[in-house]
C-alpha cells in the first residue's frame, strides 16, 4: 500500500508514468498530482493492473486527456479491478483510452465515463455521487452508505494469472469485512 500524491510533471502521467509490462498497483491513493500533458494520475504505455485502489482529484490542463488516466498500449492491456476514479478534472473523461483495451471489474466510475470502451469486465459503477467521508481533508475513507462497500469481487484472471483483491485495505484494515463477504471497491 503506497500513497502517491502532490506530484507534478512536465510529461504524460502526473502520479505515474509506466510503460512496463509487468506493473501491478494496488491498496494505492493516487492523488492530486497533475501533468501538463495527459494522464493526470496515470500513464500507461504497457500491461497494468490496477487492484483496489483509488485514483481521485488529479487534474490536467484544459484540452488535455485522462485526468484520471490515460491508456496507450495495446490488445487486452490493463486489468481494473476493484478501483475508484473520482473527481479528476479538466476533461470529461476521467480514464482517455488512446489505444488498447481495459478489462474492468467491479469498479467506481464518475458517471462521463458510461460510454467508456471496456473490452471484457462487468459490475461497473457509474455515479458521481462522493463515496467517501471527506475528500477536502484527504480523507478517503468510504461513507458508510457507499455503494461500493462490498461491491468488489474477490479475484478474476487476466492472461492466465489469477489477481485477487489484498486481503487488507489501505489502512490495515482485513478485507472483506465481515468475512465472507465481498471486497470493498477502492
Amino acid at each position: 500500500a503506497c500513497k502517491i500524491y502532490n506530484n507534478v510533471s512536465v510529461s504524460n502521467g502526473g502520479g505515474i508514468y509506466s510503460m512496463s509490462d509487468s506493473t501491478i498497483i494496488q491498496n494505492s491513493l493516487i492523488y492530486k498530482n497533475s501533468t501538463q500533458l495527459d494522464g493526470g494520475g496515470i500513464h500507461t504505455g504497457g500491461k497494468l493492473m490496477l487492484i483496489n485502489s483509488t485514483v481521485a482529484l488529479n487534474t490536467i490542463p484544459n484540452g488535455r486527456n485522462g485526468g484520471g488516466m490515460t491508456v496507450s498500449s495495446g490488445l487486452d492491456s490493463i486489468l481494473i479491478l476493484n478501483n475508484i476514479f473520482y473527481g479528476n478534472y479538466n476533461d470529461l473523461l476521467g480514464i482517455y483510452l488512446i489505444n488498447g483495451k481495459i478489462v474492468a471489474y467491479n469498479n467506481y466510475f464518475c458517471a462521463e465515463d458510461a460510454d467508456l470502451t471496456i473490452h471484457r469486465g462487468s459490475g461497473n459503477l457509474f455515479s458521481n455521487s462522493d463515496p467517501f467521508v471527506g475528500v477536502s481533508s484527504n480523507d478517503y475513507t468510504l461513507v458508510n452508505t457507499s455503494n461500493t462497500i462490498g461491491g468488489g469481487i474477490t479475484s478474476t484472471t487476466f492472461y492466465g494469472t489469477t489477481y485477487s483483491a489484498p486481503g487488507t485495505d489501505f489502512n490495515g484494515t482485513d478485507r472483506p469485512t465481515p468475512s465472507k463477504t465481498n471486497p470493498d471497491i477502492g
